[in-house]
């Protein structure tokens, strides 16, 4: 077996692989013991245990070990994709599975958004845009980026499920994914990234220009306030990032 410590913060955790005698990944072990790593822990095994077969590695068990938490997790295959801004077409086919039978609400019972209002009231305006249409209840992984998207003999699958939902918002991933790969592959400002998101979202996946816009805004809103809640510093650079592509409305 092998051992990656993990980032350091206040979400940090143990990955264990094991491998067979062939030196070919099993399965691997997640271990954390502060509060918010356990918290995640328990986000991904819940996650992990109601999408759809296929998309995720298969949540094994969580046990408490000592003072902590370990996810056991079966193996995926595959490689991560290349660096880009832009979901490629796959992983658009991707997130459409996530979709698979999806419920539409309307943005006053929508869960995603009220989560967002609740992090944030200033959040109502960019709300208000989305109300001409019911909109899905959708798994998302809440952390898509080409290096948690592995490509293999089966297909694309994604791991790193700790940020996900089964009640999110379309689109919302697809944005996430701009926008992380904007600041830590190409050093975009906050003010191109939400333009090119917007953009991005509006042509690929039928939104009006608007709309995208509103859903970019949050999907930053809500990336900042999972880290916040983790106890990540305020003005760590990633978050005075996305501060600044949530935008004015800031408090």
């Amino acid at each position: 077996m092998a051992a990656l410590l993990g980032t350091p913060g206040p979400a940090q955790k143990l990955v264990v692989q094991f491998a067979d005698a062939n030196g070919i990944a099993v399965g691997y072990m997640k271990f954390g013991e502060s509060p918010a790593a356990m918290r995640r822990l328990e986000q991904e095994f819940r996650v992990l245990t109601g999408l759809p077969k296929g998309l995720g590695p298969e949540a094994l068990k969580l046990e408490k070990i000592g003072t902590g938490l370990g996810l056991f997790l079966s193996a995926l295959q595959g490689s991560p994709l290349p660096g880009r801004v832009a979901p490629c077409a796959h992983t658009i086919t991707l997130l459409r599975r996530f979709q698979n039978g999806a419920e539409s609400l309307p943005v006053h019972d929508h869960p995603w958004l009220q989560r967002a209002l609740r992090a944030n009231p200033a959040a109502a305006p960019w709300i208000e845009i989305l109300e001409s249409r019911p909109w899905p209840v959708t798994a998302i992984h809440g952390d898509l980026a080409p290096w948690n998207i592995l490509t293999g003999p089966h297909g694309l699958h994604c791991v790193d499920w700790e940020c996900g939902a089964l009640d999110g918002f379309i689109g919302s991933d697809a944005a996430h994914h701009v926008l992380q790969t904007a600041f830590l592959l190409k050093n975009w400002t906050p003010e191109k990234a939400r333009l090119k998101s917007t953009d991005w979202l509006s042509q690929k996946m039928e939104f009006e220009p608007r709309e995208a816009e509103a859903v970019v805004r949050l999907t930053a809103l809500m990336a900042r306030h999972e880290s916040l809640t983790d106890g990540h510093a305020a003005d760590a650079p990633l978050q005075k990032w996305r501060y600044k592509v949530w935008g004015e409305l800031c408090d």
